[in-house]
């Protein structure tokens, strides 16, 4: 018999050889039934088989996954069985196809006759596919003589083995294999050897036989119960039911109620999986490397944010010059015992006399800024909160910054946060002495910021009426701001950003007749267009990401086809100098730099190529690397590639597809499809360490980018919105498409996931086309498209989507809103939301009465669960969490995937 060796482990190879004579052992008699069909014996065979818990007990054996399923079901000459054999982590290409004839020999006793297959990676995962088989016959294949197992039943058991000597095997200088076998109802042991002319054995296991569990259909679910009320809205005319209205009151004792029983079943399923304990040990050995940002130079001192590898938060430190010790400067693992305060913001005073910083407790939205004399090292007594979406604007010894009224209690993480006003905090003195700046009473649903230019020349506001709206811009000369502010632009049709002040003029970055931006100079004193000068006109190829100055020329940031390409510009003619050279298609970001410092740094990153650090040196235009990471996973065996592919109206949309090298394109491999379509936010090439365990067990990682970002402008970005919304759906649908029909996977293999805005996204192509995805995984979406704006800053969202109080735009909000479009004669994939307790910005709610109603509308086997992290904010596992939430929540994440697309962790 000839054996391809594909393994290092004995115990490996001896596994091979059993599973495809065998098999026809696995006749599994009922206690009651003294006669045995060979019917009933090919029902018992049929089905998934696995050696993981084995393997996770004894490394000398492999995780083994083995799936036997019957074809030509109409003939009379015996029954016949497609048998696949394959490494769990490499299910795409088996090392083993084998078709099986099961013939009765006598009374209690069967004979399996092996035969190989002519092109058989044709057949790879095609078991279901009866076209394809009944395109050939036995008669094609090849019978393989010597190795039919013969077997017979004792107790409730079949035993089998080959004859002595008789099937062939040329693995490792062999001359000959043998076979034992063991089968009950719901496991296989098997046990295959190799010897050589003498007898000696030189291949196959040697403790013992490979022991398999049979894959067996899951109990139902029992979901906790959630009441449904006699709730209704009248919205134009149209009545809409909201029966899990109460759901809203997220401290409701109802609520806790359910929340609490829907944690405890989601862990008891992800528990069972038997995956949580060696995925979490993956993620700790991925996670635990050493990370930093670029060096800032501030004053006398680098500072930088570095993380050992598992501490809980990043720590910040400082150091003279880059070669000196470093020193830990601020320590926010030293903020709370159990890592709940994290660290959210930190600002510099333009004379680095202070440090600003601002901290969240469980990831919320709401801050409480601290400061730090740099001179003493001392934190300053005074104490500010209520502050939402705001950092600080410092200007002499105090800083700008925006704060809310203090919410009710008890409804701090869902009252709507109106009414923003601007104040000036002077350091030394208590907040209640802090001095209003801005505000705006006749309409309280503003949002401000405000940026003081680095020479504190200008003091700058912007005032925007929502997320996808634009922004006004409005100045006040430094030492005349308690006299107000002059209008600089006053419409909130387009985007103006500030850069820093040029020679007495204001360096704008702008989409204004560019919806790719482009850079000018507006003079303060006479700010009419007409007026401005044009420093870099707008790329017709590529969207400005953003400006800096850096030894006093133009450092800017492009991205062009969702890839980031650096320039350095003169910035007294604007003309381009030079094109820094980046490794790959990924991303250059967390951009270090200075318009009187010689050299700036800058991380680039991609899917598969961690951060790194490097920096650029004026003096000679060197680039080279200041900061490379180590992390135990061989990179170099994994390709990105990106493609186009065509929307339903045939928009092309980029796609980023990250897998191992090499793969056959047959539809078999897993595959995790991610995107988010919104809000002008781009979906980059960026890294993951929670993703390699799923690249480590073959999965596929695309990212489409699809419209309503910002990967091509402002045009890209209204295509998505408002209600033209279900392009961005059309666009997530033809992806995942895409990947099927190209080989990539299919869709019994293919996951969904999405967060906030890329959760709904997940929601709403869950109701449109169900039967595209075996897994979803809808993270803190917005779920509620009717009442999103009711809650904290949902109304800031308006207009980017629209809102249901409005006629016009109530229909199509309406036709895609997750929760309103659940239909009970859909088959649902297994399906995991997510979302956090203590997220202040899509309100858990919105998952709450999604998943309540799905449970109640769906009845199929697929299981529907929620994961409600505690102490955590928005983003679901990103937020607010510690290192150690952050590997325990993707293990239990992973388990869900892994347990539904049939993967297994790799060893």
């Amino acid at each position: 018999m000839n054996i391809k060796p594909v393994c290092g482990k004995a115990a490996y190879c001896a596994g091979l050889l059993f599973f495809f004579l065998l098999l026809p052992a696995m006749a599994f008699a009922q206690k009651k039934e003294k006669k045995t069909s060979l019917e009933e014996l090919v029902q018992w065979m049929q089905g998934t088989y696995s050696s993981y818990t084995q393997s996770v007990a004894d490394t000398d054996y492999f995780n083994i996954t083995l799936n036997m399923h019957p074809i030509w079901q109409t003939r009379t000459d015996g029954k016949w069985l497609y048998v696949e054999q394959a490494v769990a982590a490499m299910q795409y290409r088996p090392y083993r196809q084998r078709v099986y004839q099961i013939v009765r020999k006598g009374k209690n006793t069967f004979e399996s006759r092996v035969y190989t297959l002519p092109k058989p990676e044709r057949f790879v995962g095609q078991w279901n596919n009866t076209a394809l088989f009944e395109g050939f016959t036995p008669d094609s294949l090849t019978l393989r003589d010597g190795c039919t197992i013969s077997l017979s039943k004792k107790g409730n058991a079949y035993i089998g083995q080959t004859n002595a000597t008789t099937c062939p095997s040329d693995l490792r200088g062999a001359a000959y294999a043998t076979s034992k076998v063991t089968l009950t109802a719901t496991t296989l042991n098997s046990w295959d050897q190799g010897f050589d002319e003498t007898g000696k054995q030189v291949w196959g296991a040697v403790k013992g036989p490979y022991r398999f569990a049979k894959a067996l259909p899951a109990a139902p679910l029992q979901y906790p119960p959630a009441k449904r009320i006699q709730q209704t809205d009248d919205y134009h005319g149209t009545t809409v039911a909201d029966p899990y209205r109460w759901m809203e009151d997220e401290n409701g004792p109802d609520t806790r109620q359910w929340v609490a029983a829907q944690n405890e079943l989601t862990a008891g399923y992800i528990n069972q999986t038997g995956f949580k304990q060696p995925l979490e040990h993956q993620l700790q050995q991925y996670f635990n490397y050493p990370k930093m940002s670029s060096p800032r130079k501030q004053g006398a001192y680098y500072y930088f944010f570095k993380n050992n590898g598992l501490q809980n938060h990043s720590v910040l430190y400082r150091q003279k010059d880059l070669n000196t010790q470093r020193e830990v400067f601020l320590d926010p693992n030293t903020f709370s015992a159990d890592g709940s305060v994290s660290l959210s913001v930190i600002s510099f005073s333009h004379d680095n006399r202070y440090l600003a910083y601002a901290t969240s407790v469980g990831g919320s939205d709401w801050r409480e800024f601290r400061i730090i004399d740099l001179q003493s090292n001392q934190t300053l007594p005074e104490k500010l909160d209520n502050i939402k979406f705001s950092g600080a604007a410092w200007y002499k010894d105090g800083f700008f910054y925006t704060r809310y009224a203090k919410p009710v209690a008890g409804k701090e993480l869902s009252a709507t946060n109106e009414a923003a006003r601007i104040f000036y905090h002077k350091t030394g003195t208590p907040q209640t002495e802090d001095v209003l700046v801005y505000e705006s009473k006749d309409n309280p649903r503003l949002s401000f910021g405000a940026m003081v230019t680095s020479d504190e020349k200008y003091i700058i506001l912007s005032v925007s009426e929502g997320s996808a709206s634009g922004n006004s811009l409005f100045y006040a000369l430094a030492d005349k701001w308690q006299f107000g502010f002059n209008p600089l632009i006053s419409s909130f049709e387009h985007n103006f950003s500030v850069v820093d002040n040029v020679a007495g003029k204001l360096l704008v970055e702008t989409n204004y007749k560019a919806p790719n931006y482009r850079l000018v100079l507006i003079d303060p004193a006479n700010p009419t267009e007409q007026n401005w000068t044009e420093l870099v006109p707008e790329k017709p190829n590529a969207v400005l990401d953003n400006a800096y100055l850096a030894n006093n020329k133009l450092l800017l940031s492009y991205m062009q086809d969702v890839s980031s390409r650096l320039y350095i510009y003169n910035l007294t003619n604007g003309q381009p100098e030079t094109e820094i050279t980046l490794p790959a298609l990924g991303i250059a970001g967390n951009i270090s730099a200075d318009k009187d410092e010689p050299v700036f740094f800058y991380t680039f990153e991609s899917f598969i190529y961690p951060p790194t650090i490097f920096k650029y040196d004026f003096s000679d235009s060197s680039t080279i690397v200041f900061y490379k990471p180590e992390i135990p996973f061989n990179f170099a065996d994994y390709v990105t590639e990106q493609v186009f592919y065509p929307s339903k109206d045939g928009t092309q949309v980029p796609m980023f597809i990250t897998h191992r090298k090499k793969i056959p394109l047959n539809g078999q491999h897993p595959c995790l499809l991610y995107s988010y379509g919104g809000f002008n936010i781009s979906r980059i090439p960026e890294f993951k360490p929670e993703n390699l365990p799923f690249y480590a067990s073959g999965g596929i990682y695309a990212v489409a980018n699809l419209r309503g970002g910002a990967e091509y402008g402002e045009t890209w970005h209204k295509a998505g919105m408002l209600e033209k919304k279900q392009n961005v759906f059309d666009d997530y649908i033809a992806a995942a498409q895409y990947l099927i029909k190209n080989g990539y996977t299919r869709s019994k293999k293919l996951a969904a996931t999405g967060r906030s805005n890329g959760g709904l996204l997940i929601g709403a192509v869950m109701n449109q086309q169900p039967d595209l995805f075996a897994v979803a995984l809808p993270v803190v979406g917005v779920m509620d498209m009717l009442r999103f704006h009711k809650f904290t800053i949902g109304w800031a969202w308006v207009s980017e989507y629209g809102s249901a109080d409005n006629a016009r735009q109530f229909p199509f909000l309406y036709a895609y809103s997750p929760y309103h479009n659940i239909k009970p004669q859909l088959k649902y994939p297994a399906t995991l939301v997510m979302t956090a307790d203590r997220d202040d910005r899509v309100v858990p709610a919105h998952s709450y009465k999604y998943t309540a109603a799905l449970q109640y509308a769906y009845k199929g086997p697929n299981p529907i669960l929620i994961r409600i992290d505690t102490m955590s904010g928005h983003g679901g596992g990103g937020q607010g969490k510690t290192t150690a939430q952050l590997i325990e929540t993707y293990a239990e994440v992973w388990s869900f995937v892994f347990k539904n697309l049939g993967m297994y962790p790799a060893p």
